[in-house]
């Protein structure tokens, strides 16, 4: 009878430690390390690239959410917020996936026929929607951007009745599982929480601004704009001259501007079973401001309205799911733990007890390790500035106080045309020691987004020349001005592009854009101004351009672009 007993306890310590093994599904993969370097020297261009030439296409995938998190943000950050479209579709999808709690609380895992995977911390979701809200302003979209930032203020779980908010998850796993042990309560987890309303202040702020924005056509959306700038003053006071600035001073341009590294997420404690976000070192957080100015004439300093360092501290931001199974490792080695001191006691069977202590280190060691899957694109912080920008051509120059090595010129930015207000995005290269087109402030080739003369844009860079304009029956007028292609139709230029395998729409580029031509890549699909894409691109020099079909090598071979046949190239 004790064998049968002893063997029947083993069983259940091995049904249980399945159960754990079971509950440590593999992580992402981190394809976050490969794009760093990418970003900390601005090339967004080839981390779309990187991202793109992998993106997992079935929503089971764990990595589906995980690596199009990232693309959406390069893609912002690159200056084509028409391809991050598509992928903020597809990042909707998932976090309206069991997205919001009865509640209103934000669900920890999203759920897909089955299938659980990375939805990402409760403060990157709140980013993400924050993001989604700023790429639909950067297409005229404001409707959708005041929807999405209302998507990004879910409530929040606060378990400071007991443990504290500063608490770690180590120190909240131990409470549940005193609390459950007790039975006072079934799953803590579950129900030992008090749901909180948001401090999320970037997420009331950009709520405030759609509104804002929208009242000017709809009346009624101004009290519901005053509202959110009122919960953004209630939750930080300092902010108050910038909301006033949005509530009272006229502005036809914001700027959302993203500055450093956000923290890294680490395993710690006991077989590495918990997890924490960790500052960046020589990215922590600080008060410093932001300076702009447009061409020239300074606008008032900006405190930053989002520390993404503190979120990702705040026991509140962080997904309980890690929680949930660093607790469960907890149990089972306690569970585990009373199963060998009882089988000890009777010498005659070893072997079980053995067996036990293998089973117990296969959970602890092989299977407790916290997922650290993060977004390493996240910021350390963001701004929110309201700007007026009357001229054509006009150039922003962009810097956090006390870091000269953060500023940018930002040339050929005009103002809106058909919009009461434009949105742009500007993520500042984490580096100390930037590039020189960050700052060079000229354009180079001439492009879609630009209309002032440029030497050599009276020929295609294909050809030989300096412009990058799409192939249109005004471009070509361009060329055959200069007496350039002047036997050559519209449908011949366009052929020729697609010879060379080059697109020029979104649509044809299966609604993503690929790298542009002048880095090597396959895509006429200019970034836009104002972003850091567009000084990377257009504001240095590049190598020429190296045709493949046939009929562009006759241009190149040819040696005589002026000729009215239009047949060669220089």
């Amino acid at each position: 009878m004790m064998i049968r007993d002893m063997k029947s306890q083993t069983t259940q310590c091995l049904m249980a430690v399945a159960s754990v093994l079971a509950m440590f599904a593999a992580g992402c993969s981190d394809k976050g390390k490969t794009i760093e370097p990418m970003v900390q020297r601005g090339d967004f261009g080839a981390a779309r690239g990187t991202l793109m030439a992998s993106l997992q296409e079935n929503p089971e995938n764990r990595d589906y959410m995980y690596e199009r998190a990232m693309l959406a943000m390069a893609e912002l950050a690159d200056g084509v917020p028409e391809s991050a479209n598509r992928t903020m579709n597809e990042v909707y999808k998932i976090l309206r996936t069991q997205g919001i709690n009865a509640d209103r609380t934000v669900a920890a895992v999203a759920t897909f026929e089955h299938v659980r995977f990375w939805k990402g911390e409760p403060f990157e979701q709140a980013l993400m929607w924050v993001y989604m809200a700023t790429q639909r302003a950067m297409v005229g979209e404001w409707d959708n951007a005041r929807a999405a930032a209302q998507e990004s203020l879910f409530y929040l779980k606060s378990f400071g009745e007991f443990v504290g908010d500063d608490a770690s998850s180590e120190e909240l796993a131990k409470t549940a599982i005193e609390k459950e042990q007790t039975g006072a309560s079934g799953d803590y987890l579950a129900d030992g929480y008090e749901p909180t309303e948001s401090t999320f202040v970037l997420g009331y702020l950009m709520s405030g601004i759609a509104n804002q924005v929208l009242s000017r056509e709809v009346s009624s959306l101004e009290a519901q704009a005053e509202e959110r700038f009122g919960q953004v003053v209630s939750i930080d006071p300092s902010l108050k001259p910038l909301v006033d600035r949005f509530q009272n001073e006229p502005f036809n341009t914001v700027v959302m501007v993203d500055y450093g590294f956000g923290p890294s997420k680490v395993s710690y404690g006991m077989d590495n079973a918990f997890s924490r976000f960790e500052q960046r070192r020589g990215w922590s957080s600080d008060a410093r401001t932001l300076k702009v100015s447009v061409n020239g004439s300074s606008t008032p300093a900006v405190l930053a309205v989002c520390d993404v360092n503190a979120m990702a501290a705040d026991l509140m931001w962080n997904n309980l799911e890690d929680v949930r199974v660093a607790k469960s490792v907890l149990g089972t080695a306690l569970l585990v733990g009373g199963g060998v001191v009882a089988v000890a006691a009777d010498s005659n069977d070893a072997r079980v007890v053995g067996l036990v202590l293998a089973a117990t280190g296969l959970a602890m060691k092989a299977s407790a390790r916290a997922d650290t899957t993060h977004s390493r694109m996240m910021p350390q912080r963001s701004y929110l500035v309201p700007l007026m920008v009357d001229d054509v051509d006009s150039t922003l120059e962009i810097e956090v106080s006390g870091d000269r090595a953060s500023r940018v010129v930002l040339p050929a930015v005009d103002p809106p045309t058909d919009r009461s207000v434009q949105m742009l995005y500007v993520r500042l290269i984490p580096t100390r020691t930037p590039p020189s087109w960050t700052t060079a402030g000229k354009v180079l080739y001439a492009n879609d987004h630009f209309d002032a003369r440029i030497d050599g844009d009276d020929l295609p860079y294909i050809l030989g020349g300096n412009c990058v304009r799409t192939p249109t029956a005004e471009t070509l007028d361009r060329y055959q001005a200069a007496g350039n292609l002047t036997n050559m139709t519209l449908i011949d230029l366009q052929n020729l592009y697609r010879d060379e395998g080059i697109a020029w729409t979104i649509e044809e580029s299966d609604f993503r854009a690929g790298q542009h031509v002048l880095e090597g890549g396959d895509s006429l699909i200019a970034p836009r101004p104002g972003s850091v894409g567009y000084l990377r691109v257009f504001c240095q020099p590049h190598g020429a351009y190296t045709p493949t079909s046939d009929r562009a090598k006759a241009f190149w071979s040819g040696g005589a672009a002026t000729e009215a046949d239009g047949s060669a190239g220089r």
